[in-house]
Parts: C-alpha cells; sequence; structure tokens
C-alpha cells in the first residue's frame, strides 16, 4: 500500500526505497533498532491488518501504548490507510482511557502492556 504523498521527505516508504538500512528508530534503554525497510514492512502488514479488520478511509484507530517500539510502525501504518489515530497517554485511568477511545469513535484499539 502505498501512500498518495509518497514523494515527500518524511515518508518512509522514500527512505526504504533509498535508504533501507539507515535506522529510522533507535529505542535509547534498549539500543533495539529499526530500518526504515522494516518500518515500511510492518507498517504495510499493520495496514493489511486493519484493512482486515473492516477499516475505511476515514475511520479512527486508538494507540493505548507505552513508550513502544511498534508505535511508530502502527502510527505510519493508519497514515498510509487513510485513517486518524488518536494516541492514548498510557497513565490515563481506565476512565480517562475509556472516554478517549469513546470520545474518538475509535472502531479499533491497539493496546501494549509495560514490559
Amino acid at each position: 500500500m502505498e501512500s498518495p504523498d509518497s514523494s515527500t521527505p518524511l515518508y518512509p516508504g522514500r527512505w526504504a526505497r533509498e535508504r533501507p538500512d539507515y535506522p529510522a528508530q533507535v529505542l535509547a534503554r534498549t539500543g533495539e533498532v529499526l530500518t526504515y525497510r522494516e518500518l515500511d514492512d510492518h507498517s504495510n502488514q499493520h495496514a493489511r491488518l486493519f484493512r482486515d479488520l473492516g477499516l475505511l478511509r476515514g475511520d479512527h484507530v486508538a494507540l493505548f501504548m507505552e513508550n513502544h517500539p511498534r508505535y511508530l510502525e502502527l502510527v505510519w501504518a493508519a497514515l498510509r490507510s487513510g485513517l486518524y489515530y488518536t494516541p492514548i497517554n498510557c497513565l490515563l485511568t481506565a476512565d480517562e482511557a475509556a472516554y478517549v477511545v469513546s470520545d474518538s469513535d475509535a472502531r479499533v484499539v491497539v493496546a501494549s502492556t509495560a514490559k
């Protein structure tokens, strides 16, 4: 799946083609590296999952995660799919998070658990 603005300098697909092995993300705590090729491949897989779940362009997905290595992949998956995404701070209470999900009209919530 290719974004309509794939020629823009910030689009990861462009960097996946031009510099696939360059780091797109380095986690300071662990040193884990995500290359542009991996970011593009993983975000494409997540975009296909969103489509398989029935999400359509203009739908909302909520991301309820701590500082997680997959976060950037999910953001790009949403953007390349034409979805809106709403980040939800993992420090919110259950009631606060539920309000954000409800208010955003998210059709899917992606959550992670802290290690």
